[in-house]
């Protein structure tokens, strides 16, 4: 078949990794390919993510051995149409596939700063009673003042005040927020929220979109667009910050000299410390054989812990005395615990009524159990990211409450799913976007509010958004890779 330009189109090659379905055919997870074959497990992961531009021929030769395999079954060559001449393509197109490192990062930067102007400035009607909690209570708590006393109360806050919810060792953390005014600091802390979180996307794109402005700018401001996001931001939340800690202590390597010192899982020990939710991957570190991420963390955990305690004592006895068994009931906030802003199980089933906190109950602690269970299998296969992701949406999901910018897993999940999935999957990840951006459960109230029948799945479906995509993306991301769909398709 011809061209319009009355020749035929010229092929180009590429190399991909196909890696992952080796291992999973040969039962083989990362660490037992690393150990048989004496490969960097830093090396093997870039490689299983379909990094293979750097892989050297010692490092196949050792991997085919290790594996009994032949090398097609660790790279293989993949025709393209090569592009012939830029004039020859659509100006959207060339825009689109355009790469530059120095410009992508610019685009980032652009976007992210852009989106939360336009929440901060245009969208937002609420003032961000959450980061003035956290900057005016660690305020008090450096002036001898429990926190835990009563509601924090400031400038810009509502009458009566909101109460501190995390632990003692939070406090300490936020104290450099002092250094500016309120105001400014949470727009600088909002701007870090948007980098950070467009920053752990892009590096979990396929290395051939990560350095594409128009990709990267895009995903800035869908991402910051997204109702997660949009509340995370407006109401000047932490949980961007402890996901980044939780991912890049999964993903890191141990190859940097200052990186060599931190025991592996303790940034997660440190996160748990300041909030109690990341503790669940403790339990799953236990449960997945990895004895020293769960010691590392236990330890950073209890370190900080101490610290806390020595600095703030009779603060850090009331928490782990009194509130810590009263947490549920403080965030419910008076009534808003069977809201839709509540998306975890117990939330849900909150809304049909008191009668189903038993089932809930036993519900949740049900779906713990299956959520560790299926991050443990996933990571065994090879996948430390996808079963950390796996935890984290479980914790949402088992949470007793589990507001809409709790659940800033999705994002990082639905862009794994998009890059190993097939059709499917990926029409999944692209209707999960479009709710998102919708805002989910708010869209889900207005259409309960017509009071229309015929809309009632669909509103329902809606109202409980986040818990559902949650389910289904802990289901997919456990399935694994199937009827991959690679980077030249999309």
């Amino acid at each position: 078949m011809h061209t319009a330009y009355g020749r035929a189109p010229v092929r180009d090659s590429r190399t991909v990794s196909v890696l992952n379905e080796t291992l999973r055919r040969k039962n083989t997870s990362l660490e037992g390919a690393s150990e048989l074959s004496g490969v960097a497990l830093a090396d093997l992961r870039k490689l299983h993510d379909g990094d293979a531009a750097s892989i050297r021929v010692s490092t196949l030769i050792a991997l085919c051995t290790a594996l009994d395999c032949a090398p097609e079954d660790v790279l293989r060559v993949q025709n393209q149409p090569q592009q012939i001449s830029l004039r020859k393509e659509g100006l959207i197109r060339r825009t689109v596939a355009y790469q530059s490192r120095v410009l992508s990062t610019l685009a980032l930067l652009a976007g992210s700063t852009l989106s939360v102007w336009f929440l901060v400035a245009v969208v937002s009607q609420i003032n961000p009673v959450d980061f003035y909690v956290y900057h005016y209570a660690a305020s008090l708590a450096f002036a001898g003042e429990n926190i835990y006393a009563g509601n924090i109360q400031g400038i810009d806050m509502p009458a009566g005040g909101l109460p501190f919810t995390y632990a003692p060792f939070a406090a300490l953390v936020l104290l450099p927020l002092n250094l500016f005014p309120a105001p400014v600091a949470y727009l600088l802390w909002s701007g870090a929220s948007a980098l950070i979180m467009t920053s752990v996307l892009r590096n979990l794109l396929p290395p051939v979109h990560r350095n594409k402005p128009f990709i990267v700018g895009a995903l800035a401001l869908t991402a910051s667009g997204s109702i997660v996001m949009a509340s995370h931001i407006i109401f000047g939340q932490i949980n961007v910050f402890l996901m980044a800690l939780v991912l890049f202590d999964v993903c890191r390597n141990n190859e940097g000299r200052f990186l060599r010192r931190i025991p592996r899982g303790a940034l997660i020990g440190v996160a748990a410390a300041v909030k109690l939710t990341p503790a669940l991957f403790i339990v799953y570190f236990i449960i997945s054989g990895q004895k020293r991420a769960a010691a590392g963390s236990a330890l950073a955990a209890g370190a900080a812990t101490v610290l806390a305690f020595m600095i703030f004592p009779e603060m850090s006895l009331d928490f782990m005395t009194r509130v810590l068994w009263n947490l549920s009931d403080t965030v419910s906030l008076n009534g808003f615990f069977a809201t839709s802003g509540n998306n975890s199980i117990q939330g849900a089933f909150a809304a049909l009524g008191t009668w189903t906190a038993l089932p809930a109950l036993v519900l949740t602690l049900a779906v713990a159990a299956l959520g560790l269970n299926a991050a443990s299998i996933t990571y065994r296969r090879g996948e430390a990211v996808q079963a950390a992701i796996i935890v984290g949406l479980t914790a949402c999901l088992v949470s007793p409450v589990s507001w809409m910018h709790h659940w800033v897993y999705l994002l990082p999940g639905l862009i794994v799913l998009w890059k190993q999935g097939g059709q499917k999957t990926r029409a999944f990840c692209y209707v999960s976007a479009v709710i998102l951006l919708a805002t989910g459960p708010n869209l889900g109230d207005i259409l309960f509010s017509f009071d229309q029948p015929l809309l009632l799945p669909l509103a329902v479906t809606l109202r409980e958004s986040l818990l559902l995509m949650g389910i289904v993306s802990i289901a997919l991301l456990a399935r694994g890779v199937r009827d991959r769909v690679t980077d030249s398709d999309s």
